[in-house]
């Protein structure tokens, strides 16, 4: 358990010079199990200070904290960070993944809004890495390395200022050929909706044959530009528009998507991948 960046820098500088493997916790969200070792447990979750610059809109925030940590403390200035929709994730492996959340399309990844780390190396020492000090290491800590370049104990990060953010919901319990039409239709209108939109679609099984789909996301747009991109998804899959949207603030929208922070964890396995083109026909069907 590591309180304080010198001493995550004795702990790597010792497990090192024994050549003892070692995974670095601040999370523990992994679907890999990244966070776990038979050898060195680091855990930097200790490491959980926040500091927040309302004028600069910029936060310094350890390694050992939550999304839901640095929402509730940008909130008070004000302010919103882009990341995930799960609060008790941890910054620093959704960092080192990227980052990709509700304000993703508008504001971009996590990892874009990364200023400076304060980086911990095996021969090195506590060294602070941005962009200015050096570039190549900087790109790799943004989202490309899997924390593999050293350890961070603590993050810069740029805030945003944000208005009202608008959530919405709409389910269709319908026959396969219309699942498709629907599905054909998300994957033609999500990419080109307004930059301010970012929705996802689920679909599973339904009882007696049909199929459930769930469009489920936010807007940081204006309420009349959210309700005809709605109306225009609706029209070109051959649905009612029934989305009834909810104004409320960035942390409220944090809580509506996570379901609040009380949720039960559950062991869970997810495989993601990358979709660069639309899906053929064949392939829907």
């Amino acid at each position: 358990l590591c309180t304080t960046p010198a001493g995550l820098q004795r702990v790597v500088e010792a497990a090192a010079g024994r050549n003892i493997p070692f995974a670095i916790r601040a999370g523990g969200h992994s679907f890999e199990g990244f966070p776990q070792s038979d050898a060195l447990g680091i855990d930097v979750r200790p490491l959980n200070r926040i500091t927040v610059d309302p004028t600069a809109r910029t936060m310094v925030a350890g390694a050992g904290v939550s999304l839901g940590e640095v929402y509730r403390a940008a909130a008070k200035a004000g302010l919103c960070f882009p990341a995930g929709s799960c609060p008790t994730v941890g910054l620093a492996g959704h960092i080192h993944g990227g980052g990709f959340g509700l304000l993703s399309r508008p504001l971009g990844l996590a990892s874009d809004s990364l200023l400076g780390v304060e980086l911990v190396r095996a021969k090195s020492g506590v060294t602070n890495v941005s962009a200015a000090t050096d570039p190549d290491l900087f790109w790799a800590l943004q989202g490309g390395g899997g924390g593999t370049f050293g350890a961070v104990a603590s993050f810069r990060l740029r805030l945003h200022p944000v208005g009202p953010v608008h959530t919405f919901v709409q389910s269709f319990t319908v026959a396969r050929d219309a699942a498709i039409r629907i599905l054909a239709a998300w994957q033609e209108w999500a990419p080109r909706t307004a930059r301010e939109i970012t929705c996802l679609l689920s679909l599973r099984a339904a009882s007696q044959g049909r199929l459930s789909l769930r469009l489920a996301g936010q807007s940081v747009g204006n309420p009349q530009q959210l309700a005809f991109e709605l109306s225009k998804f609706a029209s070109m899959a051959g649905q009612p528009a029934t989305a009834t949207p909810r104004t409320g603030s960035f942390f409220e929208a944090v809580d509506r998507f996570s379901g609040g922070w009380n949720y039960e964890s559950k062991f869970s396995k997810g495989k993601s991948d990358f979709v660069l083109e639309p899906l053929p026909a064949a392939a829907l069907e």
